[in-house]
């Protein structure tokens, strides 16, 4: 099982052997281009694996949060039918209106839940994401200069 550690953040993944240091696994080491491009290959297919897992959680997360949200306001607005348009919230009768629903959907436990679960799944997505991509950049970078090109290099820090 494999840890990647970064900026405080770990992750772990039972593709990789040992902890995994991201510097190392993105930094291209020109005397050994065969042995970097295989190895480079095998954590680009982890890690596309892991990307792919992380936005598939991420999009779920996304779905039950809006589901949860619409469960509640279905339910508040079924309850002020019943109540001449009025709902309880915490012993005080609130009129329904679409602001209202929407800060009574976001007290609502269910939906607390669902939204911290939804940040949580597009925060490992936004962390694997752009290791993902850095070492797709590696991989190009070998190629290019296995197949003849100079050496390039790739500076993340622009917009």
């Amino acid at each position: 099982m494999g840890k990647y550690r970064f900026d405080g953040v770990t992750i772990v993944y039972a593709e990789f052997d040992g902890d995994i240091d991201v510097d190392a696994i993105t930094e291209t080491h020109y005397d050994n281009l065969s042995g970097e491009e295989m190895e480079t290959t095998r954590i680009l297919n982890g890690l596309s694996e892991l990307k792919a897992e992380t936005e598939d959680v991420y999009e779920r997360a996304k779905f039950e949060t809006k589901r949860v949200a619409a469960q509640v306001k279905n339910k508040l607005r079924r309850e002020a039918a019943e109540n001449k348009g009025k709902v309880d919230s915490g012993g005080v009768e609130i009129k329904v209106t679409d602001d209202c629903l929407k800060e009574l959907v976001y007290l609502d436990k269910g939906y607390q839940k669902a939204a911290n679960n939804e940040y949580k799944a597009k925060k490992d997505f936004e962390i694997v994401s752009p290791l993902y991509w850095q070492v797709k950049a590696k991989m190009d970078k070998i190629n290019h200069i296995k197949s003849g090109g100079k050496k390039i290099s790739y500076n993340f820090d622009e917009d």
